[in-house]
């Protein structure tokens, strides 16, 4: 409705519908503007205008945006902090349940082994559901909150051809599938073109 309403119809299917179809693996009638385009939705609120936001917004010094991506791909990050942290890694360790902390008193994880950790914070980088189980003898009122997020089942896929056969790689980030159009993926990103050494 927002792109729409400030875009019109054919920019809406033409565009929005494949970048959430790839980005999202969603309709956009199923997503709010607010959640999926932040930023989109704060520029109108600004300037009463997306177009009048980005041309006040526009910075002729500011450097070129670029996409980054390390040297051994998105994987030597998470080994990075790995290594940093040395011993204190635990691998293949299930954690059962979470005690809060506050302000006199550290948070609590309760690990399956029957071993409780206390520490100042707590990511969940967990799916919805499981957050919600792990909460649940806190904040039980979350937990139905938390078990209604839905999930859409998504296959990526790596593929990589040798420099001298296999087909030409466009230069670019990638594609996304237009609609309508009977490709049986919804997009691609050519990260060798982004950064040659992840290949």
């Amino acid at each position: 409705t927002f792109v729409r309403r400030r875009f019109g119809l054919g920019v809406a299917e033409a565009f929005l519908r494949p970048f959430t179809s790839g980005i999202y693996g969603a309709s956009p009638d199923n997503l709010g503007a607010a959640d999926a385009f932040p930023k989109l939705v704060a520029m109108e609120r600004r300037r009463g205008s997306v177009l009048m936001a980005v041309i006040a917004d526009r910075d002729p010094k500011a450097a070129k945006r670029q996409v980054f991506i390390p040297a051994g791909g998105t994987e030597s990050i998470p080994l990075a902090i790995a290594k940093a942290l040395g011993e204190r890694v635990r691998l293949s360790t299930r954690v059962a349940g979470l005690t809060p902390g506050s302000a006199s008193q550290p948070a609590r994880v309760h690990l399956e082994d029957g071993e409780t950790l206390a520490t100042n914070e707590v990511t969940l980088a967990t799916r919805a559901y499981v957050q919600g189980e792990l909460i649940e003898a806190e904040h039980p009122h979350l937990t139905d909150t938390l078990s209604a997020v839905t999930y859409v089942p998504m296959i990526v896929i790596a593929v990589g051809f040798p420099k001298d056969r296999g087909p030409e790689v466009p230069a670019g980030f990638g594609c996304l599938r237009g609609h309508g159009s009977k490709a049986r993926i919804l997009g691609a990103t050519f990260n060798s073109k982004l950064n040659p050494d992840v290949a």
